[in-house]
């Protein structure tokens, strides 16, 4: 039996690609564009029954739905809010103290220029028991 001859070469399928791989494009782009008219072709159209009438009359059952007061129902009869407008006192209340241990910094004792000699880690071990915590830290910025 002979070896099917399969090139990738001009006269395979990258030729065939490069000669032919817009119409492809084209023709899935048509099929979409008719699948779209098509679905909107296949809605139903607009209810002839409907007047001017009839839309005033379902826009104020809305608007009256809308306004109903029913808001006060829902609290139950609860006082009006009162509205503190000393937000420097609300803030210094909700201010939380924090140690400066609980967040540390990147560590600062590295230097600065890489290192000239050659590295001595080159065996590649798997990790054994890996362990994930969770944690806070700061961002520290300097403009």
């Amino acid at each position: 039996m002979k070896k099917p001859k399969f090139s990738m070469g001009p006269g395979g399928i990258k030729g065939f690609l490069a000669m032919h791989v817009e119409k492809i494009v084209l023709g899935m782009v048509m099929l979409l564009v008719a699948w779209f008219l098509y679905s909107g072709y296949s809605l139903s159209g607009y209810n002839v029954d409907r007047n001017p009438i009839h839309l005033r009359t379902q826009t104020q059952d809305t608007n009256q739905f809308i306004l109903k007061d029913t808001a006060l129902a829902r609290v139950n009869g609860e006082a009006e809010r009162a509205i503190i407008e000393d937000h420097k006192t609300r803030a210094e209340k909700s201010q939380i103290a924090t140690s400066g241990g609980d967040y540390p910094l990147i560590a600062t004792n590295q230097p600065n220029f890489p290192s000239k000699k050659k590295r001595g880690d080159v065996k590649i071990l798997s990790p054994e028991m890996v362990e994930v915590r969770s944690f806070v830290t700061s961002i520290y910025t300097t403009n």
